[in-house]
């Protein structure tokens, strides 16, 4: 180790004294790293005594108290609801002022897109333009905008029926129903409870093996199985450990496969949406969704009750 204490480990010893470690612990670990004891106690002293320490713990004294109220409120959450039947008075009681999430089977089977194939549609639009996101790496929402790219609907279809992967993908933001000449779509769709006007319909639609990585939105939606079927894992805000992980309102965490320690303890909630299922989002609640066949999906919106909460993003938490 330098003559100078190296700056993450100066870091280190801030966040283990933060969190409560004891002197000789800390002293025990740098003499490990080569320091003598008594230069290893002087870094700590130094780190204990600076003035930006005692700004710093203020403000962890505050995050610990919400970050136990939240492991409070986390024992308490009922288990995931699946239901058959639900009209906008049960939604509102048990699920929108609880912010609960519900899978509502077989909501969506009177929408007239359930008579949708993928071979039926690139028939009636395959030569229609489209927005695309194309060669998907695992980190490509950092940067979106640059893996659009222009295809066929048509080319789509085709994608979707004979390749399996994440590389093609017509997310909702890839806008397919706001596209010239695929507008007639938005006409067979429904309405499910507690939407109003329209739903603000986004398109999603992708081969098997496509993955929306782990995120939250900033508004609460429902989304919809039209076509296929897709896994989806969701987990509360309350699950503290993921905040982490965080960056913007994407989780760098996959639900497949957690890693060990604290994050392997987050309690997901597992299923599978069917044709005609659909799954109630609150904001704010972590979920993760891949496609088990080639897919087609439907995010609405719009609700009758406020539903956005655009200051909601942990990922660049700012204190008020």
């Amino acid at each position: 180790m330098s003559e100078a204490l190296a700056a993450e480990w100066t870091a280190w010893i801030a966040q283990n004294v933060l969190r409560g470690a004891p002197d000789e612990a800390l002293v025990a670990t740098l003499v490990g790293a080569g320091l003598s004891e008594d230069r290893a106690l002087d870094e700590v002293t130094a780190v204990r005594r600076s003035p930006i320490l005692a700004g710093a713990a203020s403000l962890v004294r505050r995050s610990a108290g919400v970050e136990q109220v939240a492991r409070l409120l986390r024992e308490r959450m009922p288990p995931m609801e699946e239901v058959d039947a639900l009209d906008e008075d049960e939604l509102y009681r048990t699920f929108w002022l609880g912010h609960r999430p519900v899978v509502f089977r077989g909501g969506a089977r009177g929408f007239p897109a359930m008579g949708w194939s993928f071979d039926g549609l690139a028939e009636r639009f395959g030569e229609i333009p489209v927005d695309v996101l194309a060669d998907r790496g695992a980190d490509w929402w950092t940067d979106r905008e640059g893996h659009v790219a222009r295809t066929t609907f048509g080319a789509l279809v085709r994608t979707c029926l004979d390749t399996v992967g994440d590389a093609v993908y017509a997310d909702g933001r890839s806008e397919l129903l706001a596209t010239q000449g695929l507008e007639p779509l938005a006409a067979d769709l429904g309405l499910l409870p507690g939407l109003v006007g329209d739903g603000f319909p986004r398109l999603w639609v992708g081969p098997a093996g496509t993955v929306t990585p782990l995120h939250h939105d900033q508004s609460t939606g429902w989304l919809v199985q039209l076509v296929g079927r897709k896994r989806v894992w969701m987990a509360s805000p309350l699950e503290v450990a993921l905040m982490s992980t965080t960056h913007g309102l994407f989780n760098t965490v996959d639900a497949r496969c957690p890693p060990a320690g604290e994050l392997e303890e987050v309690r997901f909630s597992t299923f599978e949406l069917e044709p005609g299922d659909a799954v109630l989002i609150p904001v704010g609640w972590w979920h993760q969704v891949e496609a088990l066949t080639p897919s087609i999906s439907v995010s609405m919106g719009g609700f009758r009750w406020p539903a956005v909460h655009t200051w909601y993003c942990p990922g660049r938490a700012t204190l008020p």
